[in-house]
């Protein structure tokens, strides 16, 4: 295993490529895939749980400090756990909730507080159903949507509002449709938009279906349906209220092409020019400015291994203009990988650094990888490097 870590820099301007590099960074002390990773209020990021090389939930936690450009461990969480949903609150603490504790499928219901200031994890809560892979929306009014996921009765259209105020979970209007590895996003007049996932197991339907979350009545509404059905590829909401939608998988068998935004204003979605590397399970970020950058993913068609040894990986990496609507390929990361982490940083601690840093961390590599010179068979495992 590579002893370094991938740390992405830029100076930038979406066309101005060649101003924009990825290098290596002091790696993990250990090895993180399916976790979260989140930039805290100091400039530093936490990265939390998920599974390690041997596909076991693990409870470490790791701090990013761009100061020293190295990884120091931090308090552990109670409970072991992939798939955690993350929450930074408005006092800087982070909440951790929901997640897988094996690969089979088992989920908690527990929720943790972080302290960064202590880098200690306090068990604050419980959510009222145990469940993984759903999503967790901070509301305006401070409180966290918990929706969908996998339970074990299955997939759950249930849903529930975590008040941290109080540390108590009450139950709140149910979608529409049971679904799971969906995605949300905050509109600007406070709504949840929905999009995607799927119905249940193995032989489930893959969802182009969306709903919308209005926090006053406490309820579900469909909203128009995206071209693509779509689970695990990018989602960004940008200034304009728009969200964008591309790549992701479709069926057992097939990612999904294009790439599409939906505009609340005219409550309609419109295609716009493809991604130009479709990608499952790639990680991606929005940053100021309205800019957006997804990096690596599986780009093979067939779900062969669900743990993504079997998989094609990438290396590519690629911009959105949201103004031109127009998708153009970035540098490529030093490393193809999947299932790992993204943040923005900006950081005035360090002089050997940009001040804008976008960290890459974590995450799977398939048995063979894509990158700008072809298909190169590769050396299949986990990496700790960023």
């Amino acid at each position: 295993m590579k002893k370094l870590l991938t740390l992405v820099v830029f100076l930038f301007a979406p066309l101005l490529l060649h101003a924009q590099t990825w290098q290596y960074t002091g790696s993990m002390n250990g090895v993180h895939w399916l976790s979260e990773m989140i930039a805290l209020d100091n400039q530093t990021a936490l990265m939390v749980g998920g599974f390690n090389e041997n596909i076991q939930a693990v409870t470490t936690c790791e701090i990013y400090n761009p100061a020293t450009a190295m990884w120091v461990s931090t308090g552990s969480l109670n409970v072991a756990r992939a798939y955690p949903a993350l929450i930074k609150l408005a006092n800087g603490h982070i909440l951790s909730m929901a997640g897988a504790t094996d690969t089979y499928g088992s989920s908690t219901n527990v929720v943790e507080n972080y302290d960064p200031a202590t880098g200690i994890w306090t068990i604050v809560g419980k959510l009222n159903i145990a469940r993984m892979a759903g999503t967790a929306t901070l509301l305006q009014n401070g409180k966290v949507l918990v929706a969908g996921g996998l339970t074990s009765s299955g997939t759950t259209a249930m849903c529930e509002l975590y008040d941290p105020s109080t540390n108590t979970s009450a139950s709140t209007g149910s979608m529409i449709e049971n679904r799971y590895v969906q995605q949300t996003v905050l509109l600007n007049d406070g709504t949840v938009f929905l999009t995607g996932g799927r119905d249940g197991g193995s032989a489930s339907n893959y969802l182009n279906e969306c709903e919308i979350y209005d926090p006053v009545s406490g309820t579900w509404s469909l909203a128009p349906s995206m071209f693509q059905h779509r689970t695990m590829g990018v989602i960004a909401h940008f200034s304009d209220n728009t969200v964008l939608t591309a790549g992701g998988r479709n069926t057992e068998t097939t990612l999904a092409a294009g790439s599409e935004v939906f505009s609340p204003s005219s409550v309609l979605w419109q295609s716009t020019a493809p991604i130009l590397e479709p990608v499952h399970w790639t990680a991606g970020v929005g940053f100021p400015e309205d800019r957006y950058m997804a990096t690596g993913g599986i780009v093979e068609a067939p779900l062969t291994d669900p743990f993504g040894l079997d998989d094609i990986t990438t290396s590519k990496c690629e911009w959105y203009d949201r103004t031109l609507q127009l998708w153009y390929f970035a540098p490529e990361l030093n490393l193809s990988r999947c299932r790992h982490n993204m943040v923005y940083l900006h950081q005035t601690v360090n002089n050997d650094l940009p001040q804008e840093l976008l960290l890459v961390a974590g995450g799977q590599m398939g048995s063979a990888t894509l990158d700008s010179s072809g298909i190169h068979q590769y050396h299949a495992g986990f990496t700790n490097t960023a």
